[in-house]
């Protein structure tokens, strides 16, 4: 779902050039907000190791700033 409306937001023609970067940053925000909210699935998987929602809430408050 991420890549799909990462590839809609730069393949689309904006008359306003400031649009696709705000629309990519949304993108961001929700992926991670995601993530944040479900992610037992990558502990169990080895994705992400002890640490990893420290650097998940990071990336977010980062990303909303």
């Amino acid at each position: 779902m991420f890549t799909m409306a990462r590839q809609r937001v730069t393949e689309h023609k904006f008359t306003d050039p400031t649009i696709p970067a705000i629309l990519l940053l949304l993108i961001r925000i929700y992926a991670l907000k995601e993530l944040i909210k479900d992610n037992q699935c990558l502990y169990e998987e080895g994705f992400f190791r002890a640490g990893s929602i420290s650097l998940l809430t990071e990336a977010y408050n980062g990303c909303l700033q």
